[in-house]
């Protein structure tokens, strides 16, 4: 169970570069080159070695660095560019809104697993990577698209070598927390070999399609319950 969790105290992001925030909590960033540049700018080196993880990079930036971003005027310019990217790909009309004759309202779109980037570490190959995919071409052409998964604990697992040769897995747990996403106030109850299991539901944002990650992590729930969103494949 989530019982603990570390706590870092991290500088606020300058009023001049508050889009900053929503830029790295929207996963369109992840198919947009000029975004993923205006992060790496901030501090190239630290956009390296926190996994190229927008959110993780924000964290890391000291009071000093933000000081000097804020006054730069270029950096500023190109904050606002994104954010109005940003706005542009989550309202302006697209492919589909040109299709007045559609009696499509909405595409609930079912996967275990979405590919959408390797900082939501919510997939194992072809199958994550193509439903990724998915969600990232319905974004771009503006059809009404929900997707529903699950939110692995665990992600997917680091492999090493150990001194006799033989492949080793290990799954380091995830915290929600330090993701890109959301918590919901939905939770739902199913019945679930004769257990009542509680299920609470994360948020992510791609593009302009929502990704409803199903959690069974959950207080109240038993030990079996809980590991049922554990790991991907993990039986």
């Amino acid at each position: 169970m989530r019982a603990v969790r570390e706590f870092n105290v991290v500088p606020a992001v300058p009023a001049a570069l508050a889009p900053l925030s929503e830029l790295a909590f929207n996963l369109h960033w992840t198919w947009d080159r000029e975004t993923q540049q205006l992060f790496e700018s901030l501090d190239p080196g630290l956009w390296k070695s926190t996994g190229r993880d927008p959110l993780r990079l924000l964290a890391a930036i000291s009071a000093a660095r933000w000081a000097a971003l804020a006054g730069n005027p270029d950096i500023v310019s190109a904050t606002n560019a994104a954010s109005e990217r940003l706005r542009d790909a989550v309202e302006a009309p697209r492919w589909f809104q040109g299709r007045r004759d559609s009696p499509l309202g909405l595409v609930a779109y079912f996967s275990p697993e979405f590919g959408i980037s390797e900082t939501l570490p919510q997939y194992s190959g072809g199958l994550g990577i193509l439903a990724g995919d998915h969600l990232k071409a319905a974004s771009d052409l503006g059809v009404p698209l929900t997707a529903v998964g699950l939110l692995y604990a665990e992600g997917y697992f680091r492999q090493r070598l150990n001194a006799d040769g033989v492949q080793e897995e290990r799954y380091p747990p995830l915290d929600p927390l330090g993701l890109a996403m959301h918590t919901t106030d939905v939770q739902v109850t199913l019945e679930i070999a004769g257990e009542q299991v509680r299920i609470n539901v994360w948020k992510v944002q791609v593009g302009r399609v929502p990704l409803y990650l199903l959690d069974t992590n959950v207080e109240g729930n038993s030990p079996e319950a809980a590991a049922i969103t554990n790991r991907l494949y993990g039986g």
